[in-house]
């Protein structure tokens, strides 16, 4: 029963073998194939449905037996040969027959069926087969053009789980809108709080940054230049216009620690980025004069107590991950502080700093940090496929060892060497946070065992904000895992009382379940939190 090349036509059609014409063939080999088995003229009754005795049960192959059908339905006047090639040859024409009409679901199912369970043991078996293969590529076809059909609204909004709904205009028709207008429109209600909307404002903020720019110079520093006033940062940037800060006390925050307060005060604030600044002059010590942001002042405030919390806490060194840096104020602190820090009566030494951060985000810290920083700072950006650093010569830590950079991290932070050293700042996005958080904890299992050592959680604003399933990765990371892998001995965290959600967060931070840190500091308005968790020893 092998299938001879005439049968069917290739596949894809050409210009000699059409649909119409290839299906006309096949319907003219089913006649001829009839007219050769003598078929024509009146049929037998065959079947008795009320007796069980259908095409469906008596035709079908038995296993073994090809060609014989259900032995139980034959007797001395029926059999299979008279009765079952006819209705498969009534079934094989319907079948090309709804393949003609482009219905190749269904006709793959009949046929496919007609193939594996009735053809078999028939002279229609390899004409089945070949109109089955025929109605199955075709049916594929029909499926893989699908996305083709797709429109941007229902991949960007719809692809990301949004009950959202394109606008529809007086005459019927969809109005088409720009990307943002409708991301505004359909995020409003969970803005921040939705992982699908989280990643529209990623690829928005992407395009309109790295996408036009391109890594140009000049586009660059234009670009980042304004982010005081740029729409994907202003929510987090000081502004001469009108602070984002927002979370202000009543009464200024006593200093808790003068040493310290002065220490980070004297590294002043640039005005880079902070669009008008330049006109007000930076604020000098001691003058009330110029231009000081909240950002700076909290960000003073903030360093002082956790330095404070550290020297009297016997810490002499210290990692710190910061989740969602904003444009890079507190590595930059950190990186001019360093030496001061280490000359300070209880010297702490500040030995990596990892910010966990949004991609769009980090290309404007690195931006600012290498303006603003300079070779104060060495920048490793888990992104770049060859983890190089910023500065010539100096090769990051890779997978596969600890040679290089942690090495070097590792020296006496007493000594001569490492006071001049640059401060390492990892840049840690959301697609590589994981192989750091796992490397990273490879590579300094022994810090477990030295109580001088710690590693600080510093989420300013920052962490509460995310959704849900953003919020428990981190927790999960730095909360709730061991310290022989990645968790943290101190949190410093602030948070909005107002924001979304910010309950149920609270709720997980606080629980009397939570013991492995216990509560050394709350300071509440009724609208920000301040906290510091120290995790129990």
């Amino acid at each position: 029963q092998a299938s001879p090349q005439w049968l069917w036509c290739p596949h894809p059609w050409t210009d000699r073998h059409t649909m119409a014409s290839c299906f006309a063939r096949s319907l003219w080999v089913v006649a001829l194939l009839s007219v050769a088995r003598g078929a024509g003229g009146d049929q037998p009754e065959c079947w008795d449905e009320k007796a069980g005795l259908t095409f469906d049960v008596c035709c079908k192959n038995v296993k073994n037996a090809p060609g014989l059908g259900d032995p139980s339905c034959w007797d001395g006047s029926f059999n299979f040969d008279l009765c079952c090639p006819h209705e498969v040859e009534a079934r094989v024409r319907e079948g090309l027959e709804v393949v003609r009409r482009g219905e190749y679901r269904r006709a793959s199912d009949e046929l496919f069926n007609l193939m594996m369970n009735y053809a078999p043991g028939t002279e229609y078996e390899a004409l089945v087969f070949s109109g089955w293969e025929k109605a199955g590529k075709e049916f594929r076809k029909v499926l893989d053009a699908e996305p083709h059909s797709l429109t941007y609204f229902e991949v960007l909004f719809r692809g990301v789980g949004l009950d959202c709904d394109p606008i529809v205009g007086p005459n019927g028709s969809v109005e088409v809108r720009d990307p943002y207008s409708e991301f505004a429109r359909c995020c409003e209600p969970f803005f921040f709080n939705h992982t699908g909307c989280n990643m529209i404002q990623e690829l928005l903020t992407v395009a309109i940054g790295s996408g036009r720019h391109r890594g140009a110079p000049a586009k660059v520093d234009n670009y980042y230049g304004n982010m005081s006033e740029m729409w994907g940062f202003h929510h987090f940037t000081p502004s001469v216009l009108m602070t984002s800060d927002g979370h202000q006390r009543a009464n200024s925050p006593e200093i808790i620690n003068k040493e310290l307060n002065d220490i980070f005060q004297k590294q002043g604030e640039p005005m880079l980025g902070i669009v008008w600044a330049d006109h007000i002059g930076a604020a000098s010590e001691g003058s009330d004069r110029g231009y000081r942001s909240p950002k700076f002042e909290s960000g003073v405030e903030f360093l002082t107590r956790m330095f404070d919390g550290l020297q009297k806490g016997g810490v002499k060194t210290v990692d710190m991950f910061e989740i969602g840096a904003g444009y890079g104020s507190m590595p930059r602190f950190m990186a001019s502080a360093k030496k001061a820090l280490l000359d300070a009566s209880i010297p702490v030494y500040v030995r990596n700093y990892a910010i966990m951060d949004m991609r769009s985000v980090v290309d404007l810290q690195r931006w600012y940090l290498n303006k603003t920083a300079g070779d104060l700072i060495r920048q490793s950006d888990w992104s770049d496929p060859s983890h190089r650093c910023s500065v010539q010569g100096v090769h990051c830590w890779r997978p596969g060892g600890t040679d290089g950079l942690w090495a070097l991290d590792r020296i006496d932070p007493q000594s001569a060497q490492q006071r001049a050293a640059p401060l390492n700042v990892d840049f840690v996005d959301t697609d590589k946070r994981d192989v750091f958080a796992h490397l990273y904890a490879d590579a300094h299992t022994q810090d477990e065992s030295d109580p001088s050592v710690s590693r600080v959680l510093f989420a300013v604003n920052s962490w509460h904000e995310f959704a849900m399933q953003d919020f428990m990765w981190h927790y999960n990371t730095f909360v709730a895992a061991p310290t022989w892998r990645m968790g943290v001995d101190i949190i410093f965290y602030v948070s909005n009382r107002e924001w979304f959600r910010n309950a149920e967060k609270e709720a997980l931070m606080m629980h009397p379940r939570s013991v492995h840190f216990f509560l050394e500091l709350e300071e509440c308005s009724p609208i920000t939190c301040i906290r510091v968790f120290r995790r129990v020893t």
